[in-house]
């Protein structure tokens, strides 16, 4: 990893406090890198790019006032008496000339990050297929481990490290015997999906349903998937919060939905949340309704995995659904031997 330029915590000596000219110095004080700008701003909210997650996370509007604050409180201004001496007084930043300087950091075009993330901005080789990990980004063409760079604009990475010399997980193989003991196709094809939700790629636009009794080993799975993927890259919605306003907003910037315990109530609209499943899983564009922010309209590169005890009925008369899916039946059930260690 190329290390970035060292802050300013010095105090800044300026002539011209303007909020443009108070921005452009706090972007190169706290966000340069040799690869490109660690703060960007991309469908109306500030990210700042995290080396120890390799992605980039958001950035509150709270955390930037604190940041700029903190910038502005370190700035003097050079001033001349009336004999031409040069002499300086503080800044004494209100909190008008922090908004000001926030606003103006907003107007300047290196920010700014436009169409979908993941994408290249600007510096190095363009690579097709890689998976962000925490400690770099792995070329699934070739091998290679890839440093985090703040030219990968990415909001998702794994919860874990690339190790290529990592021993096979004989403890996970052993559970996966546990619950498909005479089913090695249900074993290959659950490892092809969990494989399928590491990458951003959603071509094969496909959905998991785990079907069975309780205490068959579904929340295992799904915990286990969710430590692979990293709590900040799976959400957990319900399959009726689909059906309502600002249902989408929890699905951004994430890359599995588990719906751990699927039921539809007779109020929920079974014709817009199967219109959801099929259009997220279908690849189209989304318009987000979000709280307090523009709607964003954009693909969602999340995989949805729901488990239930019975398939819930959805309305759908083409059948294309169904066909989206992946269905894993859990018939072995431990309710009466459980051994939670």
């Amino acid at each position: 990893m190329i290390a970035a330029k060292k802050k300013i915590e010095v105090g800044l000596v300026v002539t011209d406090p303007a909020p443009m000219r108070m921005a452009e110095l706090f972007l190169e004080a706290h966000f340069r890198h040799p690869e490109g700008l660690t703060l960007r701003f991309w469908n109306a909210e500030w990210y700042r790019f995290r080396p120890d997650l390799n992605r980039s996370a958001v950035v509150t509007n709270d955390e930037m006032e604190r940041l700029a604050r903190r910038f502005l409180d370190l700035v003097s201004i050079e001033r001349r008496d009336k004999d031409g001496e040069k002499f300086e007084v503080p800044l004494n930043p209100r909190q008008r000339d922090v908004k000001e300087m926030l606003l103006a950091l907003r107007a300047l075009e290196d920010v700014y990050v436009t169409g979908e993330a993941p994408q290249y901005l600007g510096l190095g080789p363009v690579r097709a297929r890689v998976i962000a990990l925490r400690n770099g980004t792995l070329d699934l063409d070739t091998g290679e481990l890839l440093p985090p760079t703040p030219a990968y604009f990415n909001v998702t990475s794994l919860g874990t490290h690339y190790d290529p010399a990592a021993k096979l997980p004989e403890r996970w193989f052993d559970f996966l015997r546990t619950i498909w003991p005479d089913d090695e196709e249900s074993q290959a094809a659950l490892q092809e999906w969990m494989g399928y939700t590491l990458a951003p790629d959603t071509s094969l636009q496909k959905m998991a349903f785990f079907v069975g009794a309780k205490r068959t080993g579904k929340g295992t799975l799904g915990r286990v998937h969710t430590a692979l993927l990293g709590p900040d890259s799976v959400c957990s919605p319900s399959l009726s919060s689909l059906g309502t306003t600002f249902g989408g907003w929890q699905l951004l910037n994430k890359q599995l939905a588990i719906v751990s315990d699927a039921r539809l109530s007779a109020k929920a609209d079974h014709g817009v949340i199967a219109e959801r499943l099929l259009s997220i899983s279908g690849e189209d564009a989304q318009t987000i309704d979000r709280k307090h922010l523009p709607p964003v309209t954009c693909r969602l590169p999340i995989r949805f995995a729901i488990m239930s005890n019975e398939i819930p009925r959805l309305a759908d008369a083409s059948g294309a659904l169904a066909s989206r899916f992946l269905i894993f039946r859990f018939t072995r059930s431990f309710l009466a031997r459980k051994t939670p260690t």
